[in-house]
């Protein structure tokens, strides 16, 4: 699988409708770094903080989208 830098992917962001949309680019994270599974495609091990940082964008935008959560809105699009 091809590799894409984060400038790569900023302009299929950039291409799609406007409207709540967020981006998340954790530095040097694999594909498979929003996974627990190691289906043997991972190069190594993961970053631990790559874990904690999908768990808090995820959490933030499930509080935003099921509860209204307006700070947990303003903390995505902060």
């Amino acid at each position: 699988m091809k590799s894409l830098d984060p400038k790569s992917r900023l302009g299929v962001f950039l291409a799609l409708p406007l409207g709540d949309q967020y981006e998340r680019v954790l530095h040097e994270a694999e594909y498979s770094a929003v996974t627990d599974h190691n289906d043997g495609v991972r190069g190594g091990e993961r970053n631990p903080s790559h874990h904690k940082a999908n768990f808090a964008i995820s959490l933030a935008f499930w509080n935003t989208y099921r509860r209204d959560d307006a700070t947990a809105k303003d903390w995505l699009s902060g």
